[in-house]
């Protein structure tokens, strides 16, 4: 005797098998769909199925591939019974059946399913199918054309975008095209028959729930403005109620999140641009007004001695003024980035002013150990300092009790071999270690994305904006973590030109020379002016490009030309560098022009040779720094 169930909508088909497998001793259950059977095989394990192919509630097709990919079913015998088994021309075997019975009159059916129920022997052996009725029913026109019709459609469900569910009049899941597979997350066996509002998130299932039980002959949506979460994804959701014979409901699922997603980034990135906006305009005026206190500052050093008192305090002040000045750097990265305006600097200087002044915790602190003959680099001081803050910030909360950060530095010289995204040639290697909670292996490839952060309310950009420097400066970042121990950052940066790391750096006295000074700010004028005069040089002033183009021809007319033309590149009521410089090298193509501004992430400061400048000075400037600059700018040609 053996335990059969049959499945088949038609009540005739399964008054007739059971009947039939009665007589011949065998034990018979039946299902009038694939959701039926399967809610049976969640207690009952029949030794053999007979499966209709067409049937409504999860067809025949489906649930025998169900069927297959359950463990405790693979002993199962499935027999197809179906009025279509020639017009399908199907194989057998796709779906994981043994035998596959075409249906036809009662008595050729009761031969066929009894040499089935035999043949298991010779099936064993051969491994392939056996097919009983076919050579007795002709092969229908009609009947291909509505398959055809059926296949044609489900290709298009299977090729949508959206995720389409077919479900049944109690809520169950009896359909899903790929799309919502995928949004599922689960195998298909795993969610077929299941209520569909358990899938979601627990707080959104009672509005499913309520949806569904409240449904009537009209669609129902969940919009974008109000999304349900779905294993952390979020859904806007159709309902569109079947009506007719047959009732149920179809539900369309949009996985909106990335689009979420991409309206929040929009959102932050149109915040970022006002921000930027704010922050350029409050850095160029605040720029301006330490360029007059670190002018008046230097000059007054400059009529001192080192161990006047008045000397030190004037000293810390212009430490003090220097440090504000990078915070106005840090500012404009921050909110609107920007090539850098890169110099030789010292990294154990940047390094040690960025702990002095990034920690907030008295609890964590710097152990800082250097290269002695540590190499200079060719750096934007301001930019790579908030790139250092940045990583520093974050060992920081790495480390809420308390904790030691290490900072090392030393000199590589990186050979084509070495297993880094980087030219050869000479670097500084940086690495920065924390012994805090460490990175999950997950989210190490994430930490650089925009607005990643696992910890509340912070940004998400704080590394973004460190990576971002570290590539402009064409060096490289890279992170180990292992959670529980701790996580080191590795910074490589390329090192300053030999040529550059031997240049003088003390102020000299230039030759007598004159000078046109454009700034649209009076008080600029007069401490440039100041600081010109104490270096030698005779100083006149315009305050826009028009000005200054007109003071620059009556110069060269009277024979008295200048030597050099230090201009403002933003004018806000008036031209600017940008524009002058193009005007002033139309009367003289040899004009040496010194660009400077508060607004350092202008394209023109990092690359002023391209706009016809000679020489750079960003604000606030030091007596050295325009020294120097000058000194570049009027030796060039000689």
């Amino acid at each position: 005797m053996k335990k059969i169930l049959v499945v088949d909508n038609h009540p005739v088909i399964l008054k007739f098998m059971t009947q039939l497998l009665n007589d011949a001793g065998h034990e018979v259950l039946t299902a009038q769909d694939g959701l039926s059977a399967l809610d049976l095989l969640q207690t009952y394990t029949p030794d053999v199925m007979f499966i209709d192919l067409v049937m409504p509630n999860i067809d025949g097709r489906r649930l025998c591939k169900i069927i297959r990919r359950m463990p405790d079913f693979d002993a199962v015998r499935l027999i197809i019974l179906s009025g279509i088994a020639v017009e399908e021309q199907m194989a057998p075997q796709d779906l994981g059946v043994d035998s596959c019975i075409a249906k036809g009159s009662f008595a050729e059916m009761s031969e066929n399913v009894l040499r089935a129920l035999e043949s298991s022997k010779l099936e064993a052996c051969t491994k392939q199918p056996a097919v009983f009725g076919q050579e007795e029913i002709c092969c229908r026109a009609i009947t291909q054309e509505l398959l055809a019709v059926n296949r044609h459609f489900e290709l298009i469900l299977e090729s949508i975008a959206e995720g389409i569910l077919e479900l049944s009049s109690e809520g169950r899941i009896i359909y899903a095209n790929p799309t919502a597979k995928l949004i599922l997350g689960v195998p298909e066996e795993q969610f077929l028959g299941r209520e569909l509002f358990r899938f979601f998130a627990e707080d959104d299932q009672p509005r499913i729930k309520k949806l569904l039980n409240e449904m009537n002959c009209t669609k129902t949506t969940i919009g974008e403005e109000e999304p349900v979460s779905l294993d952390g994804n979020q859904l806007s959701v159709k309902f569109l109620p079947i009506v007719g014979e047959v009732q149920g409901t179809i539900v369309i699922l949009n996985d909106i999140t990335e689009k979420e997603r991409m309206a929040e980034q929009l959102q932050q990135a149109q915040k970022m641009e006002v921000i930027g906006l704010l922050a350029g305009g409050i850095a160029h005026d605040f720029n301006n007004i330490l360029t007059a206190i670190l002018g008046n500052v230097s000059l007054a050093k400059m009529y001192l001695r080192p161990e006047d008192k008045s000397y030190v305090r004037l000293q810390e002040a212009e430490k003090a003024s220097m440090r504000a000045k990078d915070l106005t750097l840090q500012l404009l990265t921050f909110a609107r980035g920007g090539a850098p305006v890169k110099k030789t600097a010292s990294l154990a200087e940047i390094i040690g002013e960025c702990c002095r002044y990034t920690l907030r915790n008295p609890a964590v602190r710097c152990e800082i150990k250097l290269d002695k003959t540590l190499w200079p680099v060719d750096v934007d001081k301001g930019q790579i300092g908030q790139a250092i803050q940045n990583v520093l910030a974050n060992a920081e909360q790495s480390m809420p009790e308390a904790g030691v950060i290490r900072i090392s530095a030393q000199n590589r010289n990186l050979e084509e071999n070495y297993n880094l995204p980087l030219e050869r040639g000479r670097y500084v290697e940086l690495s920065l270690a924390d012994r805090g909670v460490g990175i999950p292996q997950e989210n190490l490839p994430k930490i650089f994305d925009p607005y990643f952060t696992t910890k509340n309310r912070r940004s998400g950009l704080g590394l973004t904006i460190a990576y971002s420097i570290v590539k402009n400066h064409k060096g490289n970042i890279r992170v180990e973590s292992e959670p529980g121990k701790g996580t080191t950052f590795y910074i490589y940066l390329p090192a300053a030109s030999e040529a550059g790391m031997n240049k003088e750096g003390e102020p000299r006295i230039l030759r007598k020379c004159r000078v046109l000074v454009m700034d649209d700010e009076a008080f600029v004028r007069d401490i440039v002016g100041e600081i010109l005069e104490f270096i030698g040089c005779e100083a006149e002033f315009a305050a826009d490009g028009i000005a200054a183009i007109k003071r620059y021809k009556e110069a060269m007319i009277a024979g008295n030309p200048f030597d050099a033309v230090i201009m403002d590149l933003t004018i806000p009521e008036g031209m600017g560098g940008r524009e002058a410089i193009k005007r002033l090298l139309e009367i003289d193509p040899n004009a040496k022009v010194i660009v400077s501004s508060g607004y350092s992430e202008d394209p023109v400061m990092s690359d002023h040779k391209s706009y016809g400048f000679k020489g750079v000075a960003v604000k606030p400037f030091q007596i050295e720094e325009l020294n120097k600059t000058l000194h570049e700018v009027l030796s060039s040609d000689l």
